[in-house]
């Protein structure tokens, strides 16, 4: 169950990545969501 087969192009290629090297990237992705979960329109001109 969700185990790559050993010819998975994917697998090959994730699994020489370490936390290290996710770890600045995960992190500018968490910190867009959550900029944009707390995004305040402006008020509305009339």
């Amino acid at each position: 169950m969700n185990h790559a087969r050993p010819s998975d192009v994917t697998e090959g290629c994730a699994a020489d990545w370490t936390v290290d090297q996710l770890r600045e990237p995960a992190q500018r992705i968490a910190d867009r969501i959550d900029e944009l979960a707390t995004f305040e329109p402006t008020a509305m001109r009339v």
